[in-house]
């Protein structure tokens, strides 16, 4: 993909979709920027192409071959980060490094500055640092960077979105259920997912992220007790993971949707479930999670008294 190549793609991609410059470059450029680098008569940082593509749905991996040596390093930076946010590592001496390399002009400040904000708060939400309200402060600010005027009561309005303002909503709708607001974190996950519904459910696409939703989303409705909807929606994220062969949160959803059987008085479906769940756990080498799913086993068989059992919230 040649550099001036990208703005072809961008303009054939956006009429195709019939997106309008406005929408597509919202927060992220002017439209009169928008339209030079369709035109191939600009050569946008980085970041700006990659916020553009992905609010396009397209996968982004291979685009840093074309970037500068600073954006790759910064690039590699922010894959190291993620990397430890997953697996729940310090990032401190990694985010002080980035933050030492954001650019001191325009579009491409205000991105980096977005990712800065954004790592820092989730790594502040999973390690306990600061209160759940500071930590959906500090990403609503983020996210207002590129979606200036963000409410939740006008989600529904939002047309488009980048991997990070799709991450950064995710996260907000965690620090929602941990205060329990839960019906603030399934507005925000379940139009999630709508949104990635709309577009190529792949792993080469934001459709990779769909799973790790879904977790985080029936995960609340557990909370609430809303086990049919959990069914429905772990079926959903059963079928992806199966189609494209990922074993994302698979085992998460074979437990629930077991689980959700189990309190619909649906034994044998269940008892099904709860069997897979555990032999995926194992093969995984996840015994904690394996115990949790034999404990409710063991509850269905009557061998023991109420237990509640939740997995760990997953970051996109």
């Amino acid at each position: 993909m040649e550099t001036y190549r990208i703005g072809e793609i961008i303009k054939e991609e956006r009429i195709r979709k019939r997106i309008s410059q406005e929408e597509l470059c919202f927060g992220i450029c002017s439209v009169s920027t928008l339209s030079r680098i369709e035109n191939g008569t600009q050569n946008p940082s980085f970041k700006v192409k990659e916020a553009i593509l992905e609010r396009l749905g397209h996968n982004t991996d291979n685009l840093v071959i074309y970037a500068e040596d600073s954006e790759i390093k910064k690039h590699r930076l922010e894959n190291e980060i993620l990397a430890r946010m997953v697996h729940r590592q310090e990032i401190d001496s990694l985010l002080k490094e980035y933050r030492g390399l954001i650019a001191v002009r325009g579009t491409e400040e205000q991105l980096e500055i977005q990712f800065y904000k954004m790592a820092e708060a989730i790594q502040a939400f999973y390690r306990q640092m600061w209160e759940w309200k500071r930590v959906r402060k500090q990403l609503t600010e983020a996210l207002r960077i590129t979606l200036p005027g963000y409410e939740i009561e006008q989600i529904d309005d939002i047309k488009l979105l980048s991997g990070a303002e799709l991450q950064i909503l995710n996260n907000i709708a965690l620090t929602y259920a941990k205060e329990t607001e839960s019906d603030k974190a399934i507005r925000i996950l379940e139009f999630l997912v709508r949104y990635l519904e709309k577009g190529k459910l792949d792993v080469e696409s934001p459709g990779k992220y769909y799973p790790v939703l879904l977790h985080n989303l029936v995960a609340v409705l557990d909370q609430e007790s809303r086990f049919r909807e959990i069914k429905c929606y772990s079926k959903k994220a059963m079928d992806y993971c199966i189609s494209q062969s990922r074993l994302t949160c698979l085992a998460e959803h074979l437990f629930y949707y077991g689980k959700a059987c189990h309190r619909l008085k649906e034994p044998v479906e269940a008892e099904t479930y709860y069997n897979r769940a555990i032999s995926l756990f194992e093969m995984q080498g996840r015994k904690q999670e394996a115990e949790v799913v034999r404990k409710r086993q063991m509850e269905l068989n009557g061998s023991m008294g109420e237990g509640k059992f939740f997995f760990a919230d997953q970051d996109c």
